[in-house]
């Protein structure tokens, strides 16, 4: 370390330790342990990594969204004096590898193009070389002969064409409808029968926004022909999302047990948003693969940004619903029934396809609505692939359910806010369970969504929402709107959630057996915590987990300090490989202050006791844990009452009547008690087990009913009333958003300047996605959004005034009181930003039915309407 990181090292120190101890960390703003290495700069990312005589890659990419590949000519690449080797699917066989897994039973995806072509961008051949930009060179000597075909590219089209992509892969083969499922919940088809009202509509989520990361995908993998005991055979140095889980498409596709390869990942990964999930393991298996082709020599690659938008398997959902609400002359809600073809480009990835599966978790949103049905079809066309994005498939379910509401409030001719309100679940109902088996653990939702009327009721009179000022508005052209909603955030998803993909629902109730899988390992919440305590008294705390940027090493530091208590200074959180920890679900579903912190108490009160444990065996004979008492930072002796001091040694012990954890570390080293549960190399682990109260996981009938009916838990439901102030100028079509009015409500929050980056964030993104994203694409299936010139995403200048409001309903089923807040403002956003539009469009006699919002998109919606008239048309 530098003279200079020194001092800095010291200052620090100095204004930690000016700074007045709280009484407990959790639930304080306190400073991000990752930032200062991020803002200088000492964070190492993928471009970062450089080993010695590593060799670069590059992709030959196929310009064509649908073609045969008749032949692929690499011998003038191969000649070239700086080419290492130019590697095909046919290579790749060769060496031993297997095909990629994907998210659906029957199906598997070549790395590279094998046979033909299905989306522009797609990798047909890796060329490596002695650095990036000669690689480029080189790929442009590949020489490919494509035989063009007709692409297809609208999901409904697809559905129907004869124009089949794929003629063997999937259940449904030969069809473009790679799988579909169908639920029914409760009695849908009664209540319809029974309903005063039905109301059908058909949307359209266009959106396919994406997660853009500061840092794009990447990888460094280095082959070990020779691996000696220890040794694994691959090395791989990725920003993968979810190292520690889905490490299996890597290890699967280099035809190897996960012991043979070892998954590193940077400490924070440079954004992923759940992007990260799926595009990586192709980079990771092929440079990997490379490696081994090239007898151990490090291969890397990184995406530059056009391939991330051309091609980079980062776009998410892409929708057409056919949606139908039963109701009653009062407004109440009997029935939902939720009819979609998800447009899943070219192949069903690995984990992506369950974001069809996570709205069954919210299958009535807020309302309370017994009866369900609920079709969806993964539909493959020649698009690039959809991938994993915040929010998991949830917030066009969420703008359904909200322009569903719309529509009947003005079938009855009803207030849309008591329309929602007469039918929201009551907080006395809680714990909620859903027609499709998830539970709702607490909330007041009517109340929160009054909390945020009152805060927009403050601007009727004088302000942005007095009457007056509306009606000066809309003279200029400019209609403004208003009208709070109220959207869930589920999270935490079911362990064996992806797993039950590949399993055919028919087959679940035999599938979930003792003999099979118990269902005791299938539990909601499972999180490894495991710490070891050094010899200068620092605990070292384990995660599985890794980081895109969410403040996992802060955060586990101030749960850890509470639990000990000491300060987050005291406690160290390195970034761990995928061998060196448990198998762990990872960062998603906004689970891990959560689950972690649920980890976190658990592991404290483990420690507590084996501490407590071992100072009283110090203080012994007679000294039993009742005598002594895990305080501050250590273990004092409460009381000498029953012991009797054998000899001088022993009485020499008791005068010291504290033992810090640093003596204990000593103490432990010398005891003659067996190994050492202090020490790095032990097992000392704690696992924090979802349990909803007084109920066992083996003999729960609702539990065992969601597995066995592939229905997805997600018990911890956050929740967000909004009031999204809209200007929609009907000359040009274009939303401005000047003020959004929340109420958050997170459960218990543990930092709270953590959470409000990430409510900040998430708005973002969620008005990005309601206004401005999307993968656009001609008829011919040529991408048109492929620069930041074409990709509009949001800027400071697109983020409006924010009066966000924290709410904190503890959760009843977490040890901390914690829930998920990840992925909050893409999931609530969105909807409640259309129903403002509507609000502000009423007057016109226009609703919003397809996303995102773009000005041609809202500019045709009023163009033809006679009321219409502004300066520009006079």
């Amino acid at each position: 370390m530098s003279q200079a990181e020194d001092t800095r090292q010291e200052e620090v120190q100095a204004e930690i330790e000016q700074q007045p101890t709280p009484d407990q960390y959790v639930g304080t703003e306190y400073d991000r342990k990752e930032d200062e290495q991020i803002m200088t700069g000492n964070r190492e990312y993928t471009h970062d990594r450089n080993p010695h005589d590593a060799g670069h890659a590059a992709y030959v990419r196929s310009p064509h969204p649908h073609a045969k590949i008749n032949e692929i000519d690499t011998s003038a690449a191969e000649e070239h004096p700086d080419c290492h080797a130019v590697i095909t699917i046919d290579d790749y066989y060769e060496a031993g590898f297997a095909p990629m897994i994907c998210g659906i039973q029957e199906w598997a995806e070549p790395p590279l193009a094998e046979d033909k072509i299905t989306y522009v961008g797609q990798c047909v051949a890796m060329v490596v070389a002695e650095d990036r930009y000669v690689a480029e060179d080189i790929v442009d000597l590949v020489k490919v002969d494509y035989e063009r075909l007709d692409p297809v590219v609208d999901e409904m089209e697809a559905r129907e064409d004869e124009n089949v992509i794929y003629s063997e892969q999937g259940p449904n083969a030969p069809s473009n409808i790679a799988f579909d499922e169908q639920f029914e919940l409760g009695d849908p088809e009664g209540a319809f029968e029974e309903a005063d009202h039905v109301i059908e509509k058909e949307f359209k989520w266009n959106s396919r926004a994406s997660g853009v990361p500061l840092e794009t995908p990447g990888a460094v993998s280095t082959y070990n022909p020779h691996p000696e005991d220890g040794e694994e055979k691959f090395h791989v140095w990725s920003n993968q999302q979810l190292h520690t889980w889905a490490d299996v498409a890597i290890y699967a596709a280099l035809d190897e047990p996960r012991e043979e390869v070892r998954v590193e990942v940077p400490l924070t990964a440079g954004g992923s948003y759940g992007t990260k999930h799926a595009t990586v393991y192709r980079h990771a298996v092929m440079t990997a693969a490379a490696s081994k082709i090239l007898d151990g020599k490090p291969v890397k690659y990184v995406e530059d940004r056009v391939e991330d938008l051309q091609g980079g398997d980062s776009a998410s959902t892409d929708r057409t619903y056919k949606a139908r609400l039963a109701f009653n002359n009062d407004g109440e809600f009997l029935a939902n029934d939720f009819w979609l073809a998800d447009n899943f480009g070219a192949f069903p990835r690995f984990i992506c396809t369950n974001q069809v599966l996570k709205p069954l978790a919210i299958i009535n949103g807020p309302y309370d609505v017994e009866n369900a049905r609920y079709e969806y079809e993964i539909v493959c066309t020649n698009k690039m692939p959809q991938t994993s994005y915040r929010g998991f498939g949830t917030p066009a379910h969420s703008f359904v359910w909200e322009m569903l509401v719309d529509e009947v409030a003005d079938t009855l001719d009803m207030d849309p806010i008591d329309v929602r309100l007469n039918n929201y679940i009551d907080e006395e109902d809680m714990p909620y369970k859903t027609p499709s088996a998830n539970t709702y653990g607490e909330g007041d939702y009517a109340a929160t969504l009054k909390k945020a009327w009152e805060k927009a009721d403050e601007e009727m009179d004088g302000g942005m929402l007095d009457p007056d000022r509306i009606e000066e508005l809309r003279e200029e052209g400019i209609y403004r709107g208003a009208k709070p909603t109220l959207i869930l955030e589920p999270g935490l998803g079911c362990y064996d959630y992806h797993t039950r993909q590949f399993v055919p629902r028919e087959e679940l109730e035999t599938y979930y057996t003792p003999e099979n899988r118990d269902f005791s390992d299938v539990v909601t919440m499972p999180e490894p915590l495991e710490a070891y305590i050094r010899s200068d008294g620092k605990v070292v705390v384990k995660l599985s987990s890794d980081d895109q940027g969410q403040g996992h090493q802060t955060i586990a530091s101030q749960l850890m300090a509470d639990e000990l208590g000491i300060t987050p200074e005291d406690i160290v959180v390195p970034q761990q490989d995928n061998l060196d920890v448990a198998s762990d679900v990872g960062s998603a579903s906004s689970r891990m202050a959560t689950v972690m912190s649920s980890a976190a108490i658990g592991l404290g009160e483990k420690l507590r006791g084996q501490l407590e444990e071992l100072a009283a065996e110090n203080w012994g004979p007679g000294c039993d844990v009742e005598n002594v008492e895990y305080t501050e930072g250590g273990v004092e002796l409460k009381s000498t009452e029953g012991i009797d001091p054998v000899d001088a040694r022993h009485k020499e012990r008791l005068e010291n009547d504290f033992l810090s954890l640093a003596d204990l570390v000593e103490i432990d080293k010398y005891m003659e008690t067996g190994d050492s549960f202090f020490k790095p190399e032990a097992e000392l682990k704690t696992y924090a087990y979802y349990e909803y109260p007084d109920v066992a996981y083996d003999n729960s009938e609702w539990f065992k009913e969601a597995m066995i009916r592939k229905r997805p838990t997600y018990p911890s439901v956050s929740f967000a009333a909004n009031v999204v102030i809209v200007d929609v100028d009907i000359e040009t079509g274009e939303i401005e958003v000047p003020k959004i009015l929340s109420v958050r409500d997170s459960g218990r929050i543990i930092n709270p300047k953590i959470a409000e980056g990430q409510f900040h964030g998430g708005i973002a993104q969620g008005i990005g996605a309601a206004l401005q994203e999307e993968f656009g694409y001609t008829e011919d299936g040529q991408p048109q959004t492929t620069t930041f010139f074409d990709m509009m995403l949001p800027s400071i200048t697109n983020i409006p005034d924010l009066d966000i409001e924290k709410q904190e309903t503890w959760s009843v089923f977490t040890k901390s009181g914690a829930k998920g807040l990840g992925e909050t403002g893409i999931m609530d956003i969105p909807a409640s930003i259309a129903t403002s539009v509507n609000d502000a469009l009423k007057p016109l006699d226009v609703k919003v039915d397809e996303m995102p919002l773009t000005s041609d998109r809202v500019r045709d919606r009023v163009r033809d309407k006679p009321e219409v008239a502004t300066p520009a048309d006079d």
